[in-house]
């Protein structure tokens, strides 16, 4: 019998599945104070986005409600060293979303491709 947290990873690989293995990017459970997380991994490179689900999302049988799910992001900004090609990555920011609405509307590929506007203390992003 299925959780919430093996819903959600079943969702995101059923939904972006070839566009995650496309980037070398992998869904993984985590353990974490205060929750479980989706982490996203590969091998490569580093992947600045988690989601964290609350509540008792490991009980067999716990549907998964997206209103207890957060996505959490960190923001870096390229920057330019010197001509010889060099790029420097600076630590800008997090930003977190927490999911509303209906999971098929959320990985919909229109709402996946759209841009997203996101409330930070600093002003929307």
């Amino acid at each position: 019998m299925k959780n919430a947290l093996t819903e959600l990873l079943d969702e995101i690989n059923e939904r972006l599945g070839p566009q995650l293995r496309e980037l070398g990017v992998e869904a993984k459970a985590k353990r974490l104070q205060g929750g479980q997380i989706v982490a996203f991994e590969a091998k490569d490179r580093y992947v600045p986005l988690d989601i964290m689900i609350t509540g008792s999302v490991l009980l067999p049988g716990t549907p998964l409600r997206l209103q207890s799910c957060t996505a959490f992001f960190e923001r870096w900004a390229a920057v330019e060293v010197g001509s010889d090609g060099w790029t420097f990555y600076e630590y800008m920011n997090n930003v977190s979303y927490r999911f509303t609405g209906d999971l098929p509307l959320i990985f919909h590929p229109a709402a996946v491709r759209a841009p997203a506007v996101l409330n930070t203390p600093n002003g929307a992003v």
